[in-house]
């Protein structure tokens, strides 16, 4: 019966796996969030302070999912010609909103463009302090 439960989790969607809690309420109750994430590695929890959103707690499995798929965004990106990035991006965005767009306009291929150079730049910074972090761990636990 267990089993039957685990597979139902795998189906859904992760976004119905956030939960919102505040600094407070989560540092008091974090040993218990800690057992829910335990037993599902999907359940993630969106941390707020004064009602904007600091950060997330995870599963490591989530977050070694998370980093794997980092590192393969920025492979794939940094392999790509940066023209042939761009005209994907154009190709699913048309796809997701039909042929009535506007997306063949210099302008908007412009915004598109922009995006994907600071999607990439962000990806390769998380990924660079990622780095420095697994170093500054390693050299703590020596």
């Amino acid at each position: 019966m267990a089993r039957a439960k685990a597979t139902r989790q795998e189906h859904q969607i992760p976004e119905e796996e956030l939960e919102f809690s505040n600094v407070t309420d989560l540092r008091q109750n974090l040993l218990p969030a800690i057992e829910r994430i335990e037993k599902n590695p999907a359940l993630r929890f969106l941390i707020l302070k004064h009602g904007r959103p600091q950060a997330v707690l995870m599963s490591a499995e989530t977050y070694d999912l998370v980093k794997r798929l980092m590192n393969q965004l920025v492979s794939a990106q940094a392999s790509m010609p940066r023209a042939a990035a761009v005209e994907g991006a154009f190709r699913r965005l048309r796809d997701e909103r039909g042929p009535k767009s506007n997306l063949g306009s210099s302008e908007a291929q412009e915004r598109v463009s922009q995006q994907i150079e600071l999607m990439t730049t962000m990806l390769l910074d998380i990924k660079k302090q990622l780095r420095a972090r697994k170093t500054a761990n390693a050299e703590i636990g020596d």
